[in-house]
């Protein structure tokens, strides 16, 4: 018996239109948004959502993907303070020196209180390879080995490693999610931050930030001794300014929203019936030439 094939009636004219339906009606992926340098969605991997395979972050004594630490999506990175965890990518240029750039990262914090101060928990941390200089460094510690002064703290550096800002927010409670964002205006230097959407303080820098191309996520600029214990999902790096608008709405979405499928669907249903075409059945030498 021979096969039998199913083609669109109309001869090429109709191959065409069918490859032009299919390519219409391609499920879109996670479209780039202007602006990102890097972006970690953290659904299925550590690899870079947005920025190339450059910014893959390798991760390291087991630091894991799971659902349960998603802010968004599918799943968030989630980190073990007892194993050293983190993840890091080298070689990766994630801030300019002298140029813009802001950064959002969602944080969860799985203790109830951090114990003293000598203890800091990094979120994010960006700095050379040689490690020199950090132009973003978010943290959390005690400030007064009280169980109740827990902040987040933001650090600057310019000049090859000295501090040209620091700013601190209460975060209480922790076990729940929270997000920073930071943007740096280079024509003023002026670098503003942002808790949970609301503004925290701007500060204007004496001199240019200093560059980084080494990025990590849950540790400090070393890698070890100072990790993450529990979540970190959707971190981003821009190299421009981002407006209130865009802050706005990543305290409700992700940074990359995904396209709604369904929406994608109907409107490829209706150029299939808009077209007319019908599916018959045809023998080999029945298709078009």
């Amino acid at each position: 018996m021979q096969p039998r094939y199913f083609v669109f009636g109309g001869g090429r004219r109709a191959v065409v239109s069918l490859l032009a339906i299919m390519a219409a009606c391609t499920l879109p992926t996670e479209a780039a948004r202007a602006g990102i340098v890097a972006y970690w969605n953290f659904n299925d991997n550590f690899n870079a959502s947005e920025g190339g395979s450059g910014y893959d972050l390798t991760s390291v004594n087991g630091a894991s993907i799971q659902a349960a630490a998603a802010r968004f999506g599918s799943g968030g990175a989630d980190f073990e303070r007892a194993s050293s965890q983190y993840a890091f990518v080298n070689n990766a240029t994630v801030v300019t020196s002298g140029a813009d750039f802001s950064y959002s990262a969602w944080y969860y914090l799985d203790l109830a209180n951090i114990p003293n101060t000598s203890d800091r928990y990094f979120v994010i941390e960006a700095t050379t390879t040689a490690e020199v200089g950090y132009p973003i460094s978010l943290g959390l510690r005690d400030l007064n080995s009280d169980f109740e002064d827990d902040v987040a703290q933001i650090y600057t550096s310019i000049n090859n490693g000295a501090i040209g800002t620091n700013a601190s927010v209460d975060t209480l409670p922790n076990q729940t999610w929270h997000n920073v964002i930071t943007t740096y205006d280079a024509s003023t230097r002026d670098m503003t931050f942002y808790f949970d959407g609301n503004t925290f303080g701007t500060t204007t820098l004496t001199a240019a930030v200093d560059a980084a191309d080494r990025f990590v996520v849950g540790g400090h600029r070393s890698g070890t001794g100072r990790n993450w214990e529990g979540y970190i999902d959707d971190v981003a790096i821009w190299d421009e300014v981002i407006d209130s608008t865009e802050i706005a709405r990543l305290q409700t979405q992700p940074v990359v929203p995904v396209p709604e499928p369904s929406s994608v669907l109907l409107a490829c249903t209706g150029l299939l019936s808009g077209g007319g075409m019908l599916l018959r059945r045809c023998r080999p030498t029945s298709l078009p030439k």
